[in-house]
């Protein structure tokens, strides 16, 4: 049993969310989570959509119910729901209601965290009271996604996000307290919904930097490599974007490397890159890295890359700059709460591989500028970004939700 499972627990509270498998920072939001809400005096559960093929129905296999299952994953609790008619996105938390209903019965209070709201869709319609804590909106998340598909595909994703874009709002409306993890989530919020004004907040996600910091002084780094970290086959992430830039780097630092973490990596990769990426012998894959490999290969990089299109958060930034790495990034929305242009990183224009090669090579160039740019990227996150000071402003919501005090 860990420590953090040994606390005391007090309130029930269910927590709606991603699929952690599902990818991406939903796992360390969810860890982050955790360890605030059992710190702070809440038991939570975890719930999501079930990946499993026992919970879920499905006309190929001729499996015509769905249903729950409870468990744990490293002593969280988690409860699976399951789901009808995968095909249809925007139905998943409407066509199995009757068993999200089953599942929340055993709780009074609630959480909504995932990179959208829409996970916390059955809190809505069975009026049940919640606070949300999220990364993106709807459009901003998917629509990138939608514009890559073919046409009928494409028109059948837009449709769907249509509906999903009505959930969020009535989940908006719904919600005890609104909570976006970026400046950027916020204005995207408020552009089409500005009477939510007074009632939306700022609050990140935290960094633990007792475990994302720098590496001991005296350990030598003799690789030089930029890191990315994300999934591959995401659009959104815009990968060929880091392909040309380093393609650009390599004619004048021939040597160094690029590292690629992300699930599925060599599989994923080929949809964007074909054989370049295979074929290169400078690019570096990685796939199912563990948590302290991850943190290890933070801590040797040089610069971490963020070529997204957009990005509600950006967490990677975040765990990188604790580690003392700066990043150079797109100014693609959550990054740029974070990043100080020139100051801790770079923050340039969109799919302009020119200009990110640019400010790769300055870094690279100029090893006092690049340090020099890691401790004050590790000085951001410290002041900003601390669990102590977010789990703070989390909980006065909860607890305000609790007594019945938040409106």
């Amino acid at each position: 049993m860990s420590q953090i499972s040994s606390i005391k627990r007090n309130t029930p509270i269910g927590v709606l969310t991603l699929n952690p498998n599902y990818g991406g920072g939903i796992l360390s939001v969810i860890n982050e989570t955790y360890k605030i809400l059992t710190t702070g005096g809440y038991d939570p559960t975890f719930i999501f959509l079930s990946d499993r093929l026992s919970d879920n129905m499905s006309w190929h296999r001729l499996k015509f119910s769905a249903g729950n299952s409870e468990d744990l994953i490293r002593d969280i609790k988690v409860i699976r729901i399951g789901v009808r008619h995968l095909p249809i996105e925007f139905g998943h938390y409407r066509y199995n209601l009757d068993l999200w209903k089953e599942a929340l019965s055993k709780f009074d209070i609630f959480l909504g965290i995932g990179g959208t709201v829409n996970c916390a869709l059955p809190l809505a319609l069975l009026a049940k009271p919640f606070v949300l804590w999220f990364s993106a909106t709807m459009l901003d998340d998917a629509e990138i996604e939608a514009s890559t598909r073919k046409c009928l595909s494409r028109l059948w994703k837009n449709y769907q996000l249509q509906k999903m874009h009505q959930d969020e709002t009535l989940i908006l409306s719904k919600s005890k307290s609104i909570i976006a993890q970026s400046e950027h989530t916020r204005n995207k919020i408020l552009e089409d919904r500005p009477k939510l004004n007074e009632r939306i907040s700022v609050i990140p996600v935290p960094i633990d930097t007792n475990i994302f910091c720098p590496k001991e002084p005296n350990i030598n780094n003799s690789a030089k490599y930029l890191l990315y970290v994300g999934r591959l086959s995401d659009p959104r992430k815009n990968i060929c974007l880091l392909y040309d830039a380093f393609t650009i780097v390599q004619k004048t630092f021939p040597e160094i490397e690029l590292w690629m973490v992300g699930e599925n990596s060599a599989k994923e990769s080929g949809n964007f890159f074909g054989s370049n990426l295979i074929t290169q012998t400078n690019i570096k894959i990685l796939s199912e890295v563990k948590s302290d490999e991850l943190i290890n290969i933070y801590q040797n990089a040089s610069i971490l890359l963020i070529s997204s299109w957009q990005e509600g958060l950006g967490l990677t930034g975040l765990e990188a700059m604790a580690c003392g790495i700066p990043v150079i990034s797109t100014d693609c929305g959550g990054p740029k709460d974070y990043i100080i242009d020139g100051k801790n990183g770079f923050l340039v224009p969109l799919n302009n591989p020119k200009i990110m090669a640019a400010k790769i090579q300055v870094l690279l160039g100029n090893d006092p500028l690049r340090i020099k740019m890691g401790n004050q990227a590790r000085a951001t996150v410290h002041l900003r970004y601390s669990r102590k000071s977010i789990s703070i402003d989390l909980l006065r919501n909860l607890k305000q939700l609790d007594s019945g005090t938040l409106n």
